[in-house]
């Protein structure tokens, strides 16, 4: 292993890997760059002019003799190094990483070149401090969905059922060339070279799938440019109920390129993927595993060596088979990388949400390369940006979005039912004088009682949810007339006259309501319903404080 060409490299793999790879070679007191892959450009700014360089030729004074420092104690223990540290990405953020040096030895025993990956932990660090964080930070939370959802390198379009675009992030300006503004309300085929029905029908069986799947289409550029992306469908559920959907598209130009690249020899591949932390393994033509890299034991529990040798890999449930079969043989006819998220065994029975890519390798002994890595953070953020969308920060109960998409549907089904329902506006009697008089902190306490209150007395097959600020509203189902939205009123507000106590202090706290009973007759909009409820609201709160009143819709 004296020179580049000589270097144990796997470019498919080093490619495919989302952690950064750098290979030194150690010529006496210098390190020089033999080799960096695809994440280390995106995320430093050193590009493949660095090859042969020393690290003091690239990197500032500072940099290049911390870097030394920890390849010479690599080279000079013959063992494994780890730290972390942070970096500047080329984006101006810091990251958090964790990096590990391996020393490779050639038949001397002489160290010539150090391995050093370098695993991205920001996503981990963040994860453990919004553990650390109250329900009062939920709004925080929702800044870094936001966050999460603009700096995705993927391109995010937000659709409604219809596959109508709703929102898009930055990467989709990137992908498309197009304004944002200028894809909103657009049909996502329009972007896609596919027809229209068919990619519907596609949105809608991957949205009632238990399991998120792709799609290798062509992606239509303002220039008129076509290439090949990713289609990932995520369902945005809310209560069970599908509401939209997240159509996820990655960029397939420099894998593409990849996967006409053969492994030049098993003995190369195992070197590096022995260095790795995603899982790796190697499937001959048989379809028994050849090769399980360690890091299988880290991530699912198993030895190589219960995996090495069969066909029914342990880690795979068997209702997640037939996906995993099917999505081999969609990698071997279509020639190229599927990538897709199925819930994995760990040796201990519990399982690990992880995101898989198959890769077709067409050498004499037909392997083909799979790549698992832990998905189960991603999993549970994107449950929960599910949640902050549809859910108020302070209350936790739901917001006027989610409100405003229920009551939509209970209009289209109002014909069909033939059964009345009312709409009722509860709002707190001068609640800015509770804002000025005691602070907001007691002003939260209120709105986060009312919220209690309301819901705990409504039922479960009746809706409250907080529009903002003081002001709560309510959907009750199936109520025949006024008498029964009087009943229903007069059940509230004995709870609404328990004290209002807060740190040993009582307060005087009164609401207001106003209903709107939606019977026979013209169907009201969603924004003609509201505006009828807070006319009734408003006239209550002029009889005097605490009181309600009830209108008809006509």
């Amino acid at each position: 292993m004296q020179s580049r060409e000589d270097l144990p490299l796997q470019t498919i793999l080093m490619h495919t890997i989302k952690d950064m790879v750098f290979v030194v070679r150690s010529d006496d007191a210098d390190f020089r760059y033999a080799f960096i892959n695809e994440a280390v450009v995106a995320n430093t700014g050193l590009d493949q002019s660095v090859i042969g360089k020393t690290l003091e030729e690239t990197l500032p004074d500072a940099q290049a003799r911390f870097f030394k420092s920890m390849y010479s104690k690599t080279k000079l223990l013959k063992q494994k190094v780890t730290y972390e540290d942070s970096y500047l990405t080329t984006t101006g953020e810091w990251h958090y990483a964790k990096s590990e040096m391996n020393p490779l030895f050639d038949d001397a025993g002489n160290c010539n070149f150090i391995v050093c990956v370098t695993k991205d932990l920001t996503t981990e660090k963040l994860a453990l401090l919004e553990k650390k964080t109250t329900a009062r930070h939920l709004q925080e939370k929702q800044a870094h969905y936001h966050s999460l959802f603009e700096n995705n390198t993927d391109a995010v379009f937000t659709l409604d059922l219809d596959g109508l675009i709703q929102e898009g992030n930055m990467t989709v300006t990137n992908l498309s060339g197009y304004p944002i503004d200028a894809i909103i309300g657009k049909h996502l085929s329009y972007f896609i070279d596919i027809d229209a029905e068919e990619l519907l029908e596609f949105l809608h069986q991957s949205a009632n799938h238990i399991y998120t799947s792709d799609k290798r289409v062509m992606f239509l550029h303002r220039l008129g440019m076509k290439f090949g992306v990713l289609l990932k469908v995520i369902p945005i559920k809310v209560e069970s109920r599908l509401v939209g959907l997240f159509a996820v598209l990655k960029d397939m130009r420099e894998l593409d390129k990849l996967a006409s690249l053969l492994i030049d020899t098993e003995e190369k591949f195992r070197l590096i993927a022995e260095y790795l932390n995603d899982t790796i393994l190697l499937t001959d033509e048989t379809g028994k595993v050849s090769y399980v890299a360690p890091s299988v034991e880290k991530t699912f529990g198993y030895k190589p060596e219960e995996i090495v040798g069969k066909s029914a890999i342990p880690i795979i449930p068997q209702d997640v088979l037939p996906i995993v079969f099917n999505e081999f043989e969609r990698a071997s006819v279509d020639r190229t990388t599927t990538t897709f998220q199925v819930p994995l065994y760990h040796q201990k029975g519990h399982l690990v949400w992880s995101e898989v890519s198959i890769t077709p390798v067409f050498d004499k002994q037909n392997h083909t390369l799979i790549i698992a890595r832990d998905f189960t953070l991603q999993k549970d953020r994107e449950t929960q940006l599910h949640h902050f969308a549809y859910n108020d920060y302070l209350t936790g109960i739901p917001n006027r979005r989610l409100f405003t998409e229920r009551l939509t549907q209970r209009i289209l089904q109002h014909d069909e039912r033939q059964s009345p329902f009312a709409i009722a506006l509860f709002d707190v009697d001068h609640f800015k004088n509770i804002n000025d008089e005691f602070g907001h902190e007691v002003g939260d306490y209120v709105i986060t009682e009312l919220a209690d209150r309301l819901q705990s007395q409504i039922g479960d097959d009746n809706l409250v949810a907080r529009l903002g600020g003081d002001e709560f509203v309510i959907m009750l189902e199936a109520v025949d007339d006024a008498d029964q939205v009087l009943a229903m009123y007069e059940k509230i507000k004995v709870a609404l006259k328990e004290p209002w106590i807060f740190n040993d202090q009582l307060l005087t706290v009164s609401v207001s309501a106003g209903f709107t009973l939606i019977g026979e007759g013209k169907k009201p909009t969603v924004s003609e319903a509201l505006h009828d409820a807070d006319r009734a609201m408003y006239r209550a709160k002029k009889i005097g404080q605490d009181g309600m009143t009830i209108r008809h819709y006509k």
